[in-house]
């Protein structure tokens, strides 16, 4: 039997993090990220998967889910992968909470493609230019809404990138979503 052997493939990209510079960038800066931005989603989108679970094709394994809760399958729907965090959430959630919190969740979401962690600290920029997107560990294919509410995640968010979101996703922010995503993350790292 031969030892699989792992492969880091490593390209060096000008410019710096854009959580360093977003906030001192001009609006039209912004509107250049923005735009970027978007193709990176649209052609992320293209991919069509057939499960829920790593690129590679095998059951999530990055920072989402603890080792306990770790699916031990891909999930052929995104109805199975919302059976997965009320299981994780009944090992120690109240009844009550746990259908208020799901209730969250569109049910009926696309599966894409997603960086799992597309945040200004992992897009490296020169100048307004976008050289890069950094720290994949976390990609997969997931519930359309999950990159949206993960880009939108509390703890990252400032002026410059608030401004940069506007003009990615104009109208009113998917609040639902983006709170019960960051909520089952918060809950994932105090309980394991």
């Amino acid at each position: 039997m031969k030892t699989p052997v792992w492969y880091i493939c490593m390209e060096q990209c000008p410019g710096v993090s854009l959580s360093n510079t977003i906030d001192g960038m001009t609006p039209m800066q912004h509107d250049h990220i923005a735009v970027q931005l978007k193709s990176i989603l649209h052609q992320m989108a293209s991919y069509k998967p057939k499960w829920l679970g790593s690129v590679h094709g095998t059951p999530y394994n990055n920072f989402f889910f603890t080792d306990y809760v770790r699916p031990r399958n891909t999930f052929a729907t995104v109805g199975e992968f919302h059976d997965h965090i009320r299981w994780t959430l009944e090992l120690f959630c109240a009844p009550v909470f746990i259908e208020s919190f799901m209730a969250r969740f569109p049910r009926n979401a696309a599966i894409q493609f997603a960086h799992g962690d597309l945040l200004p600290k992992n897009i490296i920029v020169n100048g307004s230019t976008i050289t890069g997107i950094i720290d994949w560990e976390a990609a997969g294919f997931y519930p359309e809404y999950w990159e949206y509410a993960r880009m939108h995640c509390y703890f990252h968010r400032t002026p410059g990138w608030d401004s940069v979101l506007q003009r990615l996703f104009p109208g009113p922010p998917r609040e639902d979503e983006i709170r019960a995503v960051h909520e089952y993350r918060s809950i994932m790292m105090h309980q394991f």
